[in-house]
């Protein structure tokens, strides 16, 4: 047992932590958790993710508790009363526990003991816990029993052992133990946890077992005979070692080494301690002891706290590695499903998405997803090099802290070696990782080439991949909720914080894949690689061997680490042998010295290759041998002048290579382009005077291949997959030579000023000019009223053109959106109805069912949700443009556009547009009555992920204080009012329970009458006791 005590105050100011203000009933906490010590009760409160609010104890119940969560788990926590050790003791808290929270499911016994080394290689710190044995259950008292014949002692009686669920995480610690435990982890994780719970500078001195304590009035052992020091090795890392074993337990303290081995030896016991009989004599629990001196007559106080520490710690550990067993109506974190649904692991999972959510953005992989696969034989070599297999074995750490650098030109294929890694390790199941990787893009948004954006990224990776990094995070983001509710913005620095946490605490280790550090500006990659070096220096001296970067990047802008690996892409001959295997499997001509020739002007640059290996097989094609020689004596060696001699050189025809070019630079990236719609996109922006009479007939798909590839100077291809033919670039790095190197601009001056914006501005002027062609072939035909309902199309031609019409206000908008100004579009579909009507049958609604031919524009655009466009429209003063028109669904724009807000993932910019407009936000009629009952109303029924219910919560106010009527009565509709449908919707099992009581206390904010009369349920509380989704009705049995 350990000798001494920590004062009871000592430990009990370090108590205070910030509570999460929740309180939960008794039946969430199913993890009981008993100590002996205040220092023990310290450690143990150190160790919660989240602190609760005190229940009331039960009658006779004199135990006192404190609340929290680890993880997925709520505990309840028990300490013996001040002064007060042994096993009776123990056994009355556990039992008064035990009658107070019948719900708890596990009981652990967690503190400080004494060790045995001579039955292992114990030392201070180390933790010991009791695991089953042949013959004992884990924990033997070995002072109960009876003297027999002989004089001899023999134990009786029998203790219960760890509960099965325990022991099967402790199997699976132990197995993951073999590679390094994460107690030092999570010690570091625990900031609130004392200095006096650190690793002590006192030095960890083991004496013979014979040898007693020199001045027992002393709290040293400066006085004891240095000789008398056994002598042990030296370990390698000061980690606390887990061992598993009996622990032996006894009403006294031991305090002499000599009686120790004897005992220890008899029962092959680890640690000695006072109280885990007692509990174990009425319940089964795992008992867990941190070592603080070893059973003898020496001094080793100084231990104790962090003894208590490292036991309080694997404690942890081992309830983030046990699966939450939930009882009906509770989640796994505590909070409480309105539904009681018995699908809790369903509802725990919803918080994690939503919480994960605010991490993620739409663009997070659109720049790996675009990245080529390597060729078929290539890169594998990275593999074998000198650079990677030192920093995969981690050979002399500390020269390189775990970076691997990957540099090359421009073009040598560096984010394809990348995207290799990182299905290397993704594929390979032999690899037990946590994997996060980021590409950047400099022609992205702005998350896309930030750093905030890379960290976004990648701690959502590590947390959507690893449950147990979840449950670690958990407190981080309940600090945030409670502080934010459940909408925020995350900050770099709370983000870099949020990173180096996931990287101490992770119990594996963390490979983090980062490539085209240079497609950021210059002073936000500083900033990023400044980050990163502190990471990876940090995780090294802290003795955290978990984490490995692989960066890659262009040579310039010059940036480097003080400490990396790294290899130059082009300087292998490897690579260069990947050339020659692309050339062999690409090139038609079967000629050695072509081949050769090819290999020697690439310089390594793999994308000089891809583009001069296309145009040799067009030089074979239309020729012979002698004209590949030609083509490649012509061709220049460097990759830009590629470029320029590509779309200069022998070009009678820039604006149109201008043009395709144009469209496939800024299509929208959700809409594939087939062949066909290319080539007649381009047609009719050229604007020649006979393009229409080439409509129909449509040409042969050998020709409309051969006229974009011969357009666009062969940067473009076609391709195939399930959902048919279209057109992309080349190679992804053409798309970033043409926005880099401003190509576009130096064929074309006048788009020199704002070329996205211009670019947007022509694809739509394009798609108008199409539309108008297509719409002289229309025939409508018409319903019994003499309303247009539907289109004929007699060109069959026309039957795959979906893009100008799906994506011409996407295009509008965007133009709108960068000062070019759509007035001009806008004022040809008011004058044209039929061809807005066409847009929409053909386009924006050809898969729904809410379009009727009496959409206005201003409808439409709301409905399409484009915030530019309609401040555009609404500010031509035009007459025909009524912002209060009536038509379609939902009556009006402004609840199509509130619609649309709370169902899709957008602002509220255009809502707030055409409030702002003077749209009348009392206008009713519908299914949905108003523009409240629309921003109530359909997230709540839809109850669905993709729902926005934070737009809800935030449109819902704007809508209110713009005068919306909270207590509106729907004289025809199921419920009276919004309040009533809110709290009706709440019975609902689907959707976040949160959302739908931070809907309901909006309104209330907002000054809903709780008492209104209306409807077919009486009143709000009347519609909330009927669940609306079982078919029942009022009066209904």
């Amino acid at each position: 047992m350990a000798n001494g005590r920590m004062r009871d105050e000592e430990c009990g100011r370090n108590l205070h932590r910030e509570s999460s203000g929740r309180v939960l009933s008794r039946d969430h906490y199913t993890i009981g958790w008993i100590c002996a010590l205040p220092l023990e009760l310290a450690a143990a409160h150190a160790m919660l993710d989240e602190i609760h609010e005190d229940i009331p104890n039960l009658f006779n119940d004199h135990n006192g508790y404190m609340f929290g969560a680890i993880g997925e788990h709520c505990v309840v926590i028990a300490c013996l009363p001040s002064g007060v050790y042994g096993m009776t003791p123990a056994a009355l808290v556990a039992s008064q526990m035990q009658l107070s929270f019948p719900s708890i499911q596990y009981y652990l016994m967690v503190g400080i003991g004494g060790g045995v080394p001579t039955m292992a290689d114990i030392r201070l710190g180390d933790v010991v816990v009791s695991t089953p044995t042949g013959t004992c259950p884990g924990v033997i008292q070995y002072d109960r029993g009876k003297t027999v014949a002989g004089g001899h002692f023999e134990q009786t009686g029998s203790l219960k052992g760890p509960p099965r669920g325990l022991l099967n995480v402790v199997s699976k610690l132990r197995a993951k133990q073999l590679m390094g435990n994460g107690i030092l982890a999570l010690l570091a994780a625990a900031k609130r946890l004392p200095t006096s719970f650190t690793r002590p500078r006192q030095e960890d001195i083991l004496f013979r077992a014979q040898y007693d304590h020199i001045c027992a009035n002393t709290n040293t052992c400066d006085y004891c005979d240095t000789q008398e020091i056994l002598i042990r090795s030296t370990r390698k890392t000061q980690d606390p070692v887990i061992h598993y074993g009996v622990i032996a337990s006894g009403s006294q303290v031991m305090k002499h080494g000599g009686t120790r081995d004897f005992i220890a030896q008899k029962l092959n016991a680890y640690c000695f301690e006072m109280e885990a009989a007692g509990l174990a004599d009425v319940i089964e629990c795992l008992v867990v002891r941190g070592i603080s001196d070893y059973c003898d007559s020496h001094k080793n106080k100084q231990w104790q706290g962090y003894a208590a520490a490292t036991a309080a710690a694997y404690t942890k550990e081992l309830l983030l590695n046990l699966p939450a067993s939930q009882r009906p109506g509770v989640d796994a974190a505590g909070e409480s499903n309105a539904s009681q649904s018995s699908d809790a692991d369903g509802i725990f999972n919803r918080y994690k998405i939503l919480r994960l959510q605010t991490l993620s953005f739409p663009e997070m992989d659109y720049r790996l997803h675009s990245i080529e696969l390597a060729h078929q034989s290539t890169c594998d070599w990275l593999f074998k090099t000198e650079q990677f297999l030192r920093w995969c074995s981690q050979h002399k750490l500390e020269e390189f802290n775990g970076v691997f650098w990957i540099k090359g030109k421009p073009g040598v294929g560096k984010s394809t070696i990348m995207k290799h890694i990182l299905f290397y390790y993704q594929n390979d199941k032999d690899w037990d990782l946590s994997i996060a990787a980021y590409f950047f893009s400099a022609k992205g948004t702005v998350l896309q080439k930030s750093q905030i954006g890379m960290l976004r990224s990648l701690i959502y990776q590590l947390l959507d991949q690893d449950s147990r990094a979840y449950n670690c995070s958990l407190p981080f983001f309940r600090d945030k909720e409670k502080k934010h509710g459940k909408s925020w913005e995350w900050f770099e620095r709370e983000l870099e914080i949020f990173l180096r946490q996931l990287v101490v605490s992770s119990h594996k280790p963390v490979l983090l894949l980062i490539d085209a550090l240079d497609e950021c500006d210059e002073v936000e990659v500083q900033k990023i690689v400044s980050f990163l070096e502190r990471l990876s220096s940090d995780a090294v001296r802290t003795a955290q061997r978990s984490l490995s970067i692989c960066l890659s990047s262009r040579h310039y802008p010059i940036i480097n680490m003080v400490k990396m690996l790294e290899l130059i892409v082009e300087e292998k001959k490897e690579h260069d042998q990947d050339i020659a295997i692309y050339v062999q499997d690409q090139l038609r001509v079967n000629n050695k010295d072509i081949a050769f020739e090819i290999r020697r002007k690439a310089d390594g640059v793999f994308m000089w290759v891809v583009l001069i290996v296309r145009m040799l097989n067009q030089a074979w094609y239309d020729g012979d041998i002698d004209a590949v020689w030609k083509k490649l004596g012509e061709i220049p060696d460097d990759l830009d002048e590629v470029f320029r001699t590509l779309l200069e050189k022998n070009n009678s025809d820039k604006p149109r290579t201008v043009l395709i070019l144009q469209i496939m630079l800024f299509a929208n990236d959700q809409g594939k382009i087939s062949p066909t719609e290319l080539y007649y996109t381009v047609q009719a922006g050229l604007n020649s005077k006979d393009w229409r009479q080439r409509l129909n007939p449509l040409k042969g798909i050998t020709f409309v291949e051969r006229f974009i590839v011969n357009s666009s100077r062969g940067l473009l291809e076609i391709r195939h997959d399930l959902s048919g033919e279209y057109v992309q670039f080349i190679h992804q790095t053409v798309k970033d030579f043409l926005l880099r190197n401003k190509r576009l601009q130096t064929l074309d001056t006048t788009l020199t000023p704002n070329l996205v914006g211009l670019s947007h501005q022509k694809i739509a002027a394009c798609c108008l000019e199409f539309l108008n062609a297509y719409h002289e072939h229309v025939q409508w035909e018409s319903s019994d009223s003499g309303s247009p309902i539907s289109v004929s199309r007699p060109l069959d031609s026309f039957m795959v053109l979906k893009y100008p019409t799906k994506y011409i206000f996407y295009h509008a908008e965007q133009a709108q959106a960068r000062g070019v100004g759509q007035e001009a579009f806008l004022q040809h579909l008011l004058s044209n109805p039929d061809l807005l009507r066409l847009i929409l049958l053909e386009g924006i609604c050809c898969d729904n069912l809410e379009y009727t031919w009496d959409w206005s524009l201003l409808y439409a655009i709301s409905w399409g949700y484009y915030p530019h466009l309609a401040r555009a429209l609404l500010q031509l003063g035009d007459p025909r443009v009524n912002i209060n028109a009536r038509g379609g669904s939902y009556v009006t724009p402004l609840r199509a556009a509130v619609r649309r807000a709370v169902t899709t993932d957008v602002t509220e910019e255009l809502v707030q547009v055409l409030l702002d407009a003077g749209a009348d936000v009392n206008a009713n009629g519908g299914h949905l009555f108003n523009a409240l009952h629309t921003a109530v109303s359909d997230p709540l029924r839809l109850g669905d992920e993709e729902v926005s219910f934070r737009s809800a919560c935030t449109i819902i106010p704007m809508l209110t204080k713009a005068g919306a009527d909270v207590n509106a009565q729907d004289q025809e509709g199921e419920f009276g009012n919004v309040l009533q449908m809110a709290a009706a919707a709440n019975r609902c099992s689907d959707g976040d329970p949160f959302w739908r009581h931070e809907i309901i206390r909006v309104l209330l904010d907002a000054g809903a009458n709780v008492n209104a009369q209306g409807g077919e349920y009486g009143n709000a509380l009347q519609a909330a006791s009927c669940n609306i989704y079982d078919d029942a009705s009022p009066g209904s049995s």
